[in-house]
Protein backbone atom coordinates (compact mmCIF):
# COMPACT_ATOMS: atom_id res chain seq x y z
CA UNK A 1 0.00 0.00 0.00
CA UNK A 2 1.18 3.49 -0.82
CA UNK A 3 0.70 6.60 1.32
CA UNK A 4 1.14 9.85 -0.57
CA UNK A 5 1.16 13.30 1.05
CA UNK A 6 1.20 16.42 -1.11
CA UNK A 7 0.99 20.13 -0.40
CA UNK A 8 -1.91 21.76 -2.24
CA UNK A 9 -1.66 24.95 -4.24
CA UNK A 10 -4.73 26.24 -2.43
CA UNK A 11 -4.99 29.49 -0.52
CA UNK A 12 -6.93 29.40 2.78
CA UNK A 13 -9.91 31.76 2.92
CA UNK A 14 -10.29 32.99 6.53
CA UNK A 15 -13.21 35.29 5.66
CA UNK A 16 -15.18 32.46 4.10
CA UNK A 17 -14.38 30.11 6.97
CA UNK A 18 -15.63 32.66 9.49
CA UNK A 19 -18.85 33.36 7.59
CA UNK A 20 -19.84 29.70 7.29
CA UNK A 21 -18.34 28.76 10.69
CA UNK A 22 -15.92 26.27 9.18
CA UNK A 23 -13.15 25.05 11.47
CA UNK A 24 -10.28 24.12 9.19
CA UNK A 25 -8.20 22.74 12.06
CA UNK A 26 -10.71 20.04 13.01
CA UNK A 27 -12.18 19.21 9.57
CA UNK A 28 -11.17 16.98 6.69
CA UNK A 29 -12.44 16.55 3.14
CA UNK A 30 -12.92 12.93 2.15
CA UNK A 31 -13.43 10.82 -0.99
CA UNK A 32 -13.07 7.15 -1.87
CA UNK A 33 -12.54 5.20 -5.09
CA UNK A 34 -13.95 1.69 -5.39
CA UNK A 35 -13.89 -1.23 -7.81
CA UNK A 36 -17.68 -1.08 -8.18
CA UNK A 37 -20.93 0.04 -6.58
CA UNK A 38 -21.58 -3.00 -4.37
CA UNK A 39 -20.03 -2.81 -0.91
CA UNK A 40 -20.57 -6.60 -0.62
CA UNK A 41 -18.80 -7.64 -3.83
CA UNK A 42 -16.41 -4.75 -4.48
CA UNK A 43 -13.71 -3.04 -2.45
CA UNK A 44 -12.08 0.32 -1.78
CA UNK A 45 -8.76 0.76 -3.54
CA UNK A 46 -8.11 4.44 -2.77
CA UNK A 47 -9.03 6.80 0.07
CA UNK A 48 -8.13 10.46 -0.08
CA UNK A 49 -8.39 13.24 2.49
CA UNK A 50 -7.54 16.91 2.42
CA UNK A 51 -6.50 18.51 5.70
CA UNK A 52 -5.07 21.77 7.03
CA UNK A 53 -1.70 21.90 8.76
CA UNK A 54 1.07 24.48 9.25
CA UNK A 55 -0.87 27.19 7.40
CA UNK A 56 -1.35 25.05 4.28
CA UNK A 57 -3.75 22.52 2.80
CA UNK A 58 -2.44 19.01 2.13
CA UNK A 59 -3.80 15.82 0.64
CA UNK A 60 -3.07 12.41 2.05
CA UNK A 61 -3.96 9.40 -0.11
CA UNK A 62 -3.78 5.68 0.55
CA UNK A 63 -3.61 3.50 -2.57
CA UNK A 64 -3.76 -0.28 -2.72
CA UNK A 65 -1.03 -1.92 -4.81
CA UNK A 66 -2.69 -5.33 -4.65
CA UNK A 67 -6.18 -6.70 -4.14
CA UNK A 68 -5.48 -7.87 -0.58
CA UNK A 69 -4.47 -4.50 0.92
CA UNK A 70 -7.92 -3.02 1.57
CA UNK A 71 -7.86 -3.74 5.30
CA UNK A 72 -4.48 -2.04 5.68
CA UNK A 73 -5.77 0.91 3.64
CA UNK A 74 -8.84 1.36 5.85
CA UNK A 75 -6.79 1.01 9.02
CA UNK A 76 -4.49 3.80 7.85
CA UNK A 77 -7.46 6.06 7.18
CA UNK A 78 -9.08 5.31 10.54
CA UNK A 79 -5.85 6.09 12.36
CA UNK A 80 -5.66 9.43 10.56
CA UNK A 81 -9.35 10.35 10.90
CA UNK A 82 -9.48 9.93 14.68
CA UNK A 83 -7.60 13.23 15.02
CA UNK A 84 -10.50 15.21 13.51
CA UNK A 85 -14.09 16.08 14.40
CA UNK A 86 -15.87 16.74 11.08
CA UNK A 87 -15.72 15.01 7.71
CA UNK A 88 -16.86 16.79 4.52
CA UNK A 89 -17.81 14.93 1.35
CA UNK A 90 -20.14 15.01 -1.66
CA UNK A 91 -23.03 12.54 -1.67
CA UNK A 92 -21.04 10.55 0.86
CA UNK A 93 -24.05 9.96 3.09
CA UNK A 94 -25.51 7.88 0.28
CA UNK A 95 -22.42 6.14 -1.10
CA UNK A 96 -18.96 6.73 0.39
CA UNK A 97 -19.76 6.39 4.08
CA UNK A 98 -22.14 3.37 3.86
CA UNK A 99 -19.66 1.65 1.53
CA UNK A 100 -16.78 2.33 3.94
CA UNK A 101 -18.82 1.24 6.98
CA UNK A 102 -19.68 -2.06 5.28
CA UNK A 103 -16.03 -2.74 4.43
CA UNK A 104 -15.03 -1.84 8.02
CA UNK A 105 -17.56 -4.38 9.27
CA UNK A 106 -16.32 -7.04 6.87
CA UNK A 107 -12.75 -6.56 8.09
CA UNK A 108 -13.95 -6.50 11.73
CA UNK A 109 -12.48 -3.08 12.44
CA UNK A 110 -13.74 -0.42 14.84
CA UNK A 111 -15.77 2.26 13.08
CA UNK A 112 -14.97 5.97 13.35
CA UNK A 113 -17.20 8.70 14.80
CA UNK A 114 -17.05 12.04 13.01
CA UNK A 115 -19.69 14.68 12.32
CA UNK A 116 -20.69 14.14 8.69
CA UNK A 117 -21.34 17.13 6.40
CA UNK A 118 -22.63 16.13 2.97
CA UNK A 119 -22.23 19.07 0.57
CA UNK A 120 -24.73 17.42 -1.78
CA UNK A 121 -27.55 18.25 0.65
CA UNK A 122 -26.23 21.78 0.98
CA UNK A 123 -26.70 22.38 -2.74
CA UNK A 124 -29.88 20.39 -3.37
CA UNK A 125 -32.33 23.05 -2.02
CA UNK A 126 -30.81 25.58 -4.43
CA UNK A 127 -30.82 23.46 -7.58
CA UNK A 128 -33.42 25.70 -9.23
CA UNK A 129 -31.79 28.88 -7.97
CA UNK A 130 -28.49 27.89 -9.60
CA UNK A 131 -30.32 26.54 -12.67
CA UNK A 132 -28.59 23.16 -12.38
CA UNK A 133 -29.56 20.40 -14.80
CA UNK A 134 -28.64 17.80 -12.18
CA UNK A 135 -26.62 17.52 -8.98
CA UNK A 136 -23.67 15.49 -10.26
CA UNK A 137 -20.31 16.68 -8.95
CA UNK A 138 -19.17 17.53 -12.48
CA UNK A 139 -22.25 19.74 -12.99
CA UNK A 140 -21.58 21.65 -9.78
CA UNK A 141 -17.94 22.01 -10.83
CA UNK A 142 -19.06 23.63 -14.08
CA UNK A 143 -21.24 26.04 -12.11
CA UNK A 144 -18.16 27.15 -10.15
CA UNK A 145 -15.91 27.20 -13.24
CA UNK A 146 -13.72 24.44 -11.84
CA UNK A 147 -11.40 23.12 -14.55
CA UNK A 148 -10.27 19.58 -13.81
CA UNK A 149 -6.95 18.25 -15.06
CA UNK A 150 -7.98 14.60 -15.05
CA UNK A 151 -10.01 13.34 -17.99
CA UNK A 152 -11.34 10.05 -16.63
CA UNK A 153 -14.52 9.07 -14.83
CA UNK A 154 -14.56 6.97 -11.68
CA UNK A 155 -15.92 4.06 -13.71
CA UNK A 156 -13.12 4.31 -16.26
CA UNK A 157 -10.49 4.39 -13.52
CA UNK A 158 -11.49 0.95 -12.23
CA UNK A 159 -9.72 -0.48 -15.25
CA UNK A 160 -6.71 1.74 -14.57
CA UNK A 161 -6.51 0.35 -11.05
CA UNK A 162 -6.46 -3.27 -12.24
CA UNK A 163 -3.82 -2.40 -14.84
CA UNK A 164 -1.75 -0.72 -12.11
CA UNK A 165 -1.98 -3.76 -9.84
CA UNK A 166 -0.59 -5.94 -12.67
CA UNK A 167 1.96 -3.58 -14.21
CA UNK A 168 2.77 -0.97 -11.52
CA UNK A 169 3.08 1.60 -14.31
CA UNK A 170 3.30 5.15 -12.94
CA UNK A 171 0.85 6.44 -15.57
CA UNK A 172 -2.00 4.41 -14.12
CA UNK A 173 -1.06 5.36 -10.56
CA UNK A 174 -0.91 9.05 -11.45
CA UNK A 175 -4.33 8.93 -13.12
CA UNK A 176 -5.88 7.37 -10.00
CA UNK A 177 -4.32 9.83 -7.58
CA UNK A 178 -5.06 12.88 -9.73
CA UNK A 179 -8.77 12.07 -10.06
CA UNK A 180 -9.14 11.61 -6.32
CA UNK A 181 -7.15 14.75 -5.55
CA UNK A 182 -9.25 16.81 -7.97
CA UNK A 183 -12.40 15.59 -6.21
CA UNK A 184 -11.00 16.72 -2.86
CA UNK A 185 -10.00 20.10 -4.21
CA UNK A 186 -13.49 20.60 -5.65
CA UNK A 187 -15.05 19.95 -2.24
CA UNK A 188 -13.16 22.89 -0.80
CA UNK A 189 -14.40 25.14 -3.63
CA UNK A 190 -17.99 23.90 -3.25
CA UNK A 191 -17.76 24.90 0.41
CA UNK A 192 -18.17 28.52 -0.73
CA UNK A 193 -21.80 27.77 -1.68
CA UNK A 194 -22.64 27.47 2.02
CA UNK A 195 -22.65 31.27 2.04
CA UNK A 196 -26.00 31.32 0.23
CA UNK A 197 -27.58 29.23 2.96
CA UNK A 198 -26.03 31.47 5.64
CA UNK A 199 -27.21 34.61 3.84
CA UNK A 200 -30.79 33.44 3.30
CA UNK A 201 -31.13 32.25 6.89
CA UNK A 202 -29.82 35.47 8.44
CA UNK A 203 -31.80 38.21 6.72
CA UNK A 204 -32.26 41.09 9.14
CA UNK A 205 -32.20 44.60 7.70
CA UNK A 206 -34.42 45.52 4.75
CA UNK A 207 -34.79 48.62 2.62
CA UNK A 208 -38.36 48.48 1.28
CA UNK A 209 -39.92 50.89 -1.18
CA UNK A 210 -42.70 50.93 -3.74
CA UNK A 211 -41.88 51.71 -7.36
CA UNK A 212 -45.02 51.99 -9.50
CA UNK A 213 -46.56 48.51 -9.57
CA UNK A 214 -43.68 46.78 -7.83
CA UNK A 215 -42.37 46.36 -4.32
CA UNK A 216 -38.57 46.52 -4.16
CA UNK A 217 -36.82 44.88 -1.21
CA UNK A 218 -33.12 45.71 -1.06
CA UNK A 219 -30.82 43.83 1.31
CA UNK A 220 -27.13 44.70 1.60
CA UNK A 221 -24.71 41.90 2.48
CA UNK A 222 -20.99 41.31 3.08
CA UNK A 223 -20.66 37.83 1.61
CA UNK A 224 -18.08 36.95 -1.03
CA UNK A 225 -20.50 35.07 -3.24
CA UNK A 226 -18.93 33.09 -6.09
CA UNK A 227 -21.93 33.27 -8.44
CA UNK A 228 -24.45 36.07 -9.15
CA UNK A 229 -28.07 34.97 -9.41
CA UNK A 230 -30.87 36.39 -11.54
CA UNK A 231 -34.10 34.39 -11.47
CA UNK A 232 -37.79 35.04 -12.12
CA UNK A 233 -40.74 32.91 -11.09
CA UNK A 234 -44.40 33.81 -10.89
CA UNK A 235 -44.66 37.47 -9.92
CA UNK A 236 -41.18 37.61 -8.33
CA UNK A 237 -37.73 38.58 -9.58
CA UNK A 238 -34.61 37.94 -7.51
CA UNK A 239 -31.23 39.49 -8.25
CA UNK A 240 -28.21 38.68 -6.10
CA UNK A 241 -24.70 40.00 -6.65
CA UNK A 242 -21.55 40.60 -4.64
CA UNK A 243 -23.05 43.35 -2.47
CA UNK A 244 -26.85 43.21 -2.47
CA UNK A 245 -29.94 41.07 -2.74
CA UNK A 246 -32.88 42.67 -4.56
CA UNK A 247 -36.33 41.10 -4.62
CA UNK A 248 -38.89 42.64 -6.95
CA UNK A 249 -42.52 41.68 -6.30
CA UNK A 250 -45.57 42.68 -8.33
CA UNK A 251 -48.26 44.82 -6.63
CA UNK A 252 -51.93 44.47 -7.52
CA UNK A 253 -54.69 47.06 -7.09
CA UNK A 254 -57.67 44.69 -7.25
CA UNK A 255 -60.76 43.34 -5.52
CA UNK A 256 -60.19 39.95 -3.89
CA UNK A 257 -62.07 37.53 -1.70
CA UNK A 258 -61.43 36.50 1.90
CA UNK A 259 -62.76 32.97 2.46
CA UNK A 260 -64.12 31.97 5.87
CA UNK A 261 -63.17 28.54 7.19
CA UNK A 262 -66.43 27.58 8.93
CA UNK A 263 -68.70 27.89 5.89
CA UNK A 264 -71.56 26.01 7.64
CA UNK A 265 -72.06 29.03 9.90
CA UNK A 266 -72.62 31.39 6.94
CA UNK A 267 -75.24 32.29 4.38
CA UNK A 268 -74.46 33.47 0.87
CA UNK A 269 -76.25 36.55 -0.51
CA UNK A 270 -76.38 36.16 -4.31
CA UNK A 271 -77.31 39.79 -5.02
CA UNK A 272 -74.51 41.19 -2.85
CA UNK A 273 -72.15 38.35 -3.90
CA UNK A 274 -70.76 37.73 -0.43
CA UNK A 275 -71.53 35.75 2.72
CA UNK A 276 -72.62 36.80 6.19
CA UNK A 277 -72.68 34.98 9.51
CA UNK A 278 -75.88 33.10 10.38
CA UNK A 279 -76.41 35.37 13.40
CA UNK A 280 -76.86 38.29 11.00
CA UNK A 281 -78.46 36.29 8.19
CA UNK A 282 -81.52 35.66 10.38
CA UNK A 283 -82.54 39.26 9.68
CA UNK A 284 -82.35 38.76 5.89
CA UNK A 285 -85.34 37.65 3.82
CA UNK A 286 -84.93 33.85 3.32
CA UNK A 287 -85.60 34.31 -0.39
CA UNK A 288 -82.45 36.47 -0.65
CA UNK A 289 -80.06 34.04 1.03
CA UNK A 290 -78.81 30.47 0.62
CA UNK A 291 -76.53 28.33 2.69
CA UNK A 292 -72.93 29.07 1.86
CA UNK A 293 -70.58 26.50 0.36
CA UNK A 294 -66.82 26.50 0.66
CA UNK A 295 -66.60 28.28 -2.69
CA UNK A 296 -69.18 31.00 -1.81
CA UNK A 297 -68.24 31.61 1.82
CA UNK A 298 -66.34 34.87 1.38
CA UNK A 299 -66.36 38.59 1.79
CA UNK A 300 -64.80 40.92 -0.78
CA UNK A 301 -62.26 43.64 -0.34
CA UNK A 302 -60.69 46.11 -2.75
CA UNK A 303 -57.15 47.12 -1.91
CA UNK A 304 -53.43 46.85 -2.61
CA UNK A 305 -52.07 43.32 -2.50
CA UNK A 306 -48.89 41.30 -3.05
CA UNK A 307 -48.74 37.59 -3.92
CA UNK A 308 -48.21 34.84 -1.34
CA UNK A 309 -47.11 31.36 -2.36
CA UNK A 310 -46.86 29.63 1.01
CA UNK A 311 -48.51 30.24 4.41
CA UNK A 312 -46.89 32.89 6.57
CA UNK A 313 -45.97 32.71 10.23
CA UNK A 314 -47.43 34.54 12.06
CA UNK A 315 -50.72 33.91 10.30
CA UNK A 316 -52.31 36.92 8.66
CA UNK A 317 -55.41 37.34 6.51
CA UNK A 318 -55.01 36.04 2.97
CA UNK A 319 -57.15 36.71 -0.10
CA UNK A 320 -57.82 34.97 -3.41
CA UNK A 321 -59.64 35.43 -6.69
CA UNK A 322 -61.24 31.99 -6.26
CA UNK A 323 -61.11 29.31 -3.57
CA UNK A 324 -59.08 26.79 -5.56
CA UNK A 325 -56.45 29.26 -6.74
CA UNK A 326 -52.92 28.19 -5.77
CA UNK A 327 -51.75 31.77 -5.27
CA UNK A 328 -52.96 33.78 -2.31
CA UNK A 329 -52.47 37.49 -1.63
CA UNK A 330 -51.92 39.63 1.43
CA UNK A 331 -52.48 43.33 1.90
CA UNK A 332 -49.39 45.41 1.27
CA UNK A 333 -50.02 47.44 4.42
CA UNK A 334 -49.78 44.36 6.65
CA UNK A 335 -46.43 43.54 5.10
CA UNK A 336 -44.78 46.93 5.41
CA UNK A 337 -46.04 47.70 8.91
CA UNK A 338 -44.38 44.74 10.67
CA UNK A 339 -40.71 43.86 10.15
CA UNK A 340 -41.16 40.29 11.45
CA UNK A 341 -43.89 39.66 8.86
CA UNK A 342 -41.70 41.19 6.16
CA UNK A 343 -38.78 38.96 7.13
CA UNK A 344 -40.99 35.88 7.07
CA UNK A 345 -42.41 36.98 3.71
CA UNK A 346 -38.97 37.41 2.15
CA UNK A 347 -37.78 34.00 3.39
CA UNK A 348 -40.95 32.40 2.11
CA UNK A 349 -40.39 33.82 -1.37
CA UNK A 350 -36.75 32.73 -1.42
CA UNK A 351 -37.99 29.24 -0.54
CA UNK A 352 -40.54 29.46 -3.36
CA UNK A 353 -37.86 30.47 -5.87
CA UNK A 354 -35.61 27.57 -4.90
CA UNK A 355 -38.21 24.82 -5.35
Amino acid sequence: MLEIIQKMNLEPNPTLYQIIKFNKETSIFFDIETTGLSSHKNQIYLIGCMYYSDKNWYTIQWLCESLDEEKELIQAFLSFAKNYNTIYHYNGDKFDLPFLEKRIKIHKLLNFELVSVDLFWLIKPYKCLFNLENLKLTTVEQLLFINRKDKFTGKQLIGHFYHYVKSKKATYKDNLLLHNKEDLKSLHTILSLRQYNTLFNNLKSFDVKRCDNYLLINIQHHFDLPIPINISKGFIDLMLDSSKLIIKIAIFEVELKFFFDNFKDYYYLPIEDESIHKSVASFVDPSHRVKATRATCYTKKRGTFVPLYKPLKPNISTFKYALKDEISYIELSSLTSDNSILRSYVKQHISFLTT
